[in-house]
């Protein structure tokens, strides 16, 4: 579909913009990534990710497949190393 394209396309872009130092795009490396949790806000009870960090840190990201971004960051982050415990709701990472 076009909207999967589009978030390929957009991923890609994003990755590129990093590699190159643009500071539009948020990049959180994993070794700071302390908690990852999902919440419900607004009228519509939008879901939207949180990622903490362990300087307290919170960055949160909307309009997202939270069950998708849980489950790359959940794989991401046992690769490199960390520990994790998932739940339907997010994880702590150690």
């Amino acid at each position: 579909s076009i909207r999967w394209a589009s978030r390929g396309v957009a991923r890609v872009l994003a990755a590129r913009k990093v590699a190159a130092g643009d500071t539009s795009v948020l990049a959180v490396p994993l070794t700071v990534v302390s908690e990852v949790r999902t919440q419900k806000a607004g009228l519509g009870k939008v879901p939207f990710l949180i990622i903490l960090t362990a300087t307290g840190a919170e960055h949160h990201f909307l309009a997202v497949n939270c069950d998708k971004w849980l489950a790359d960051l959940s794989k991401a982050l046992t690769d490199s190393g960390s520990q994790v415990s998932p739940s339907e709701v997010g994880f702590p990472v150690k």
